[in-house]
């Protein structure tokens, strides 16, 4: 019984070892001899670098946006801001820091096209923008002090008027012309 553990415990130590020596061996050989394996060199170069590519330069034309670009672009910015502004005057939740931006973005799309009109269309469209700033200088009271019913009566208000007087379709004639 003795010699039987003697030789249980010898395999126990003897066979890990001989497996693992196996497996050294056996990484260590791989398909090539060691010392082919483990020898540097060259590397060879697949392609020849002498292909140079011939480019040859495209001159695009200079852009040219008309006033009338300028002002359907201003102002279908405005109708965007137009609607956040009015989509917020809706929510009943709402920070003033959003209906501030909302407002300042939206006076500032009508400047610009106030900006691309004549002095007497233009004068028109400043009366709309001064009615714009109210509503901005109500949106600077507390909000327990704010009418947002009145706030979104002007709204609709001016932008009815906006869209009835100052689309482009009306206002083209009025452009000021390009410089």
């Amino acid at each position: 019984m003795i010699k039987f553990f003697r030789v249980r415990k010898i395999e126990r130590t003897i066979v890990p070892l001989v497996c693992c020596l196996l497996v050294i061996a056996i990484s260590c050989s791989g398909c090539e001899n060691l010392r082919k394996k483990f020898r540097r060199t060259k590397k060879k170069k697949d392609q020849v670098d002498n292909f140079v590519p011939v480019l040859t330069p495209i001159d695009y034309p200079a852009i040219i946006d008309t006033p009338a670009d300028y002002y359907k672009q201003a102002y279908s910015l405005w109708s965007v801001w137009y609607g956040d502004m009015s989509g917020i005057l809706l929510a009943e939740e709402s920070t003033g820091k959003e209906e501030k931006f909302a407002i300042n973005s939206l006076i500032s799309q009508l400047e610009r096209m106030a900006g691309l009109l004549n002095e007497e269309k233009a004068a028109g469209l400043k009366t709309i923008i001064a009615g714009f700033q109210e509503i901005s200088a109500e949106l600077d009271n507390a909000p327990q002090i704010r009418s947002k019913s009145r706030m979104k009566s002007q709204m609709r208000r001016l932008g009815s008027e906006v869209r009835k007087n100052y689309k482009l379709e009306f206002v083209e004639k009025d452009l000021k012309a390009a410089e």
